[in-house]
């Protein structure tokens, strides 16, 4: 049954698996492959989540709910998603409607990987967007609006994956301003619009709608919606973007990684269209004349994300000797072809031109081609190798003494060139210990899947997985921190015994910690199921944190901190570690706004005046992240403007780390709350916000705007060690800022 379940899947056979669906006896896990961006691209998650990700036809979704009852599409995979979720992302709205709307509604509430909610996956709909339509619909415009981990609102997810039309039904509910909107890295909806590879229709509706300044505004890392098309799209977008703003537009503009749009043009993985077209337009130069702030020129770039073709234009415009010309750490363009993830194409053709000898060159770091295709390649690449320079090669050691074997553990994309290389030079590889004290059997377990784990179990036995590496991990506390899956976790535990979740590493963190801190409630189900509860109040011996505190770091989920609340009450927030810091405190530093509503509920508003770490409250830690200005303003609208004026122990508010860290929205927001006198609060040093945004490493915009509401008495004024704000903004290079 499994088999013909899974080729069904793999072939999105429709007619079959309406046969199979009825057969099916439970909601098993199954591993199906014809995932593109997963490990092997497989993905191992219940039967119902394949069928709602690899079918058209709605009639399968009829046939297992009258299976197994409605309440199955409730049920979670390893990233926290459930059936709604996938449906969400991959249906239309007539699948939405075969679901009770009880079951819908609950549903809404749940958040997923990145703590995701149902309107972010469907915003995320490629194929339709009426899902879209229908949740904005049932849920109210709002839903459009509420934040992921990364700070990405829905809206901007839709201009990302989708048409005009997502483009239009915002406006229509939320009006125009809300494509002014700022969320991860500071970017508007416009730059999520010129990140879509599938169409520039959204872009080029948006620039009608908001006009062509749109075009020019920079994201926190300085790029700006021309960077993104040159990066995403194709000639039609560049050709908007000469229309809009004039040639002076690509050139020769920079991001903070002094990246220019030939840059970005050389990183496009779709297409080397927008790139020769830049050629065309601008003239070989601009491939070599720019380089970022690594010494990366944009040849470079080509190597590494584009193929054959590429290399014979540059070729063409530069001759042959430009690909011996250094970028990061010494790389030349055989390391970055090695790098190459998207094909092999480009280090092919290197090889005609430059011999097997330039596979052996090391950079900086010690690492050869060799080294760098093992981590990003496959087997076509590692016999390439093996035919031009002998078994020899995949025992060099690059950084961290790594050979080959050490990167192809690290490969994210398949385990194909580790089972290659163990083929060829035996079991033994595995076990050679990196500088660290790391095999490729803990690197195998923190990054690959199931399969990498039976490999190693049938070369070297089970007792492998108990070797210690660094911090005196074993495979298991590397499985644990396993970002992108479960699975490597799971099986240990079947094959080394409960036991192994709860052997400390040097720092007192057992793997029970860990997957709190990176995984999914599948996580941490297995671990109840394996362990009971107590398990989850163990402090490590490092911070004294227990679990609780590890979930609230969980950068990708806060499921996890949710079930642990669920399983032991909110008193578990209120717990400090070691240097004073909660839960509440934790979670401010590393998840969305969900997480600080769920504290709200649960202690109320006066838990967000806890303080922690130096005696620094929420606010103080929202104010010290460039990435936390939705969270910083949901907190002075929760907490009150006061809430900004309260210092820290080394005396800094609020303001003077917002001045630091993040930009001039967060100025403007605290002007509004506060005026503009508390622009001369003294804090540290004796120091004013001014003096901070001095000291702001993403620019010297919000400096310039501070001087210009504060007056030119602030230039002069002095902290304690008698330091102006022209002293500190030259060390920060920041001076240009004064020409104005």
């Amino acid at each position: 049954m499994e088999p013909e379940l899974r080729a069904a899947l793999e072939a999105k056979d429709d007619e079959n698996l309406q046969k199979l669906c009825p057969l099916i006896d439970s909601n098993m896990e199954l591993t199906v492959g014809g995932y593109k961006y997963f490990f092997n691209e497989e993905r191992t998650q219940p039967v119902t989540h394949h069928v709602v990700c690899k079918t058209r036809s709605s009639q399968c979704l009829k046939l297992l709910i009258d299976k197994f009852g409605p309440e199955f599409v409730t049920c979670r995979n390893d990233r926290d998603e459930t059936v709604v979720h996938l449906i969400a992302q991959h249906q239309d709205d007539s699948w939405m409607e075969l679901i009770p709307e009880p079951i819908v509604q609950q549903s809404l509430k749940v958040t997923a990987w990145k703590g995701r909610t149902v309107t972010h996956y469907a915003a995320m709909n490629d194929v339709s967007d009426s899902v879209l339509k229908l949740l904005v619909d049932k849920c109210g415009v709002n839903c459009l609006k509420s934040l992921d981990n990364d700070g990405n609102t829905a809206l901007h997810l839709a201009a990302q994956y989708q048409g005009s039309d997502s483009m239009k039904l915002a406006k229509t509910v939320l009006g125009t301003d809300c494509f002014q909107s700022r969320c991860f890295s500071n970017r508007t909806v416009i730059h999520y619009a010129a990140s879509n590879t599938s169409s520039h229709t959204s872009l080029k509706w948006l620039v009608v709608l908001c006009g062509t300044d749109c075009l020019k505004a920079s994201d926190k890392d300085g790029y700006t919606a021309v960077h993104l098309a040159a990066q995403y799209q194709g000639i039609k977008s560049m050709e908007l973007m000469k229309d809009a703003l004039g040639t002076a537009c690509f050139y020769p503009s920079k991001s903070s990684q002094e990246k220019t749009v030939f840059h970005c043009a050389a990183s496009n993985r779709s297409s080397n269209a927008s790139l020769k077209w830049l050629v065309q337009e601008f003239g070989s130069d601009c491939l070599t004349k720019f380089c970022d702030k690594f010494g990366n020129m944009p040849l470079h770039f080509v190597a590494e994300w584009q193929g054959a073709d590429s290399m014979e234009l540059m070729k063409k415009e530069l001759g042959s000797s430009c690909f011996q010309l250094q970028g990061k750490s010494h790389k030349t363009s055989i390391h970055y072809a090695a790098a190459n993830r998207e094909s092999n194409e480009s280090l092919k053709w290197l090889l005609n031109e430059y011999g097997p000898e330039s596979l052996k060159v090391p950079d900086k770091d010690g690492n050869t081609a060799v080294h760098l295709a093992a981590q990003n390649q496959g087997v076509d690449s590692m016999e390439l190798m093996k035919t031009k320079l002998g078994d020899a090669c995949f025992e060099i050691k690059g950084k961290l003494r790594w050979t080959p074997v050490h990167f192809a553990a690290t490969n994210l994309s398949s385990n194909a060139s580790l089972k290659w290389l163990v083929k060829e030079l035996g079991s033994d590889c595995l076990e050679l210990p990196d500088k660290d004290g790391n095999t490729a059997i803990h690197l195998a377990a923190r990054y690959q899947g199931i399969d990498s784990m039976k490999l190693m179990k049938e070369a070297l036995g089970k007792d492998c997985f108990l070797l210690k590496g660094c911090l005196n991990r074993t495979a298991i506390h590397c499985a644990a921190t396993n970002e992108s899956s479960n699975q490597s976790l799971k099986w240990l535990v079947r094959e080394c015994g409960a036991e192994s979740l709860t052997v400390p590493d040097q720092n007192g963190h057992t793997a029970v910690h860990l997957a709190s801190q990176y995984q999914g409630t599948d996580s941490i189900e297995l671990i109840k199921q394996e362990l009971g509860t107590e398990c989850f109040l163990l402090e490590e011996s490092l911070f004294a944190r227990t679990p609780v505190h590890c979930a609230a770091l969980n950068r990708v989920s806060n499921a996890s901190l949710k079930w642990l609340v669920k399983e032991f009450g909110c008193g578990c927030l209120k717990t400090p570690d070691k240097d004073g810091d909660t839960p509440i405190h934790l979670a401010t530093q590393c998840q969305s706004i969900d997480s600080l509503e769920l504290m709200k509920i649960e202690l109320g508003i006066n838990c967000f005046q806890l303080k922690g770490y130096s005696n620094r409250m929420p606010i103080h830690i929202a104010a010290s992240s460039s990435e936390k200005l939705a969270l910083f303003n949901w907190l002075i609208k929760e907490c009150g403007p006061d809430c900004l004026k309260v210092p820290e122990k080394n005396g800094n508010t609020a303001v003077h780390l917002a001045a630091q860290y993040q930009g001039i929205e967060s100025m403007k927001l605290i002007k509004k709350e506060l005026g503009t006198g508390c622009f001369h609060l003294k804090g540290r040093l004796m120091r004013t916000p001014v003096h901070c945004a001095a000291c702001n490493k993403f620019g010297y915009s919000v400096l310039k705007w501070l001087v210009l509401k504060c007056g030119p008495d602030c230039v002069a004024a002095v902290d304690k060690d008698g330091n102006t704000i022209i002293h500190l903004a030259q060390s920060t290079s920041q001076l240009t800022c004064f020409s104005f």
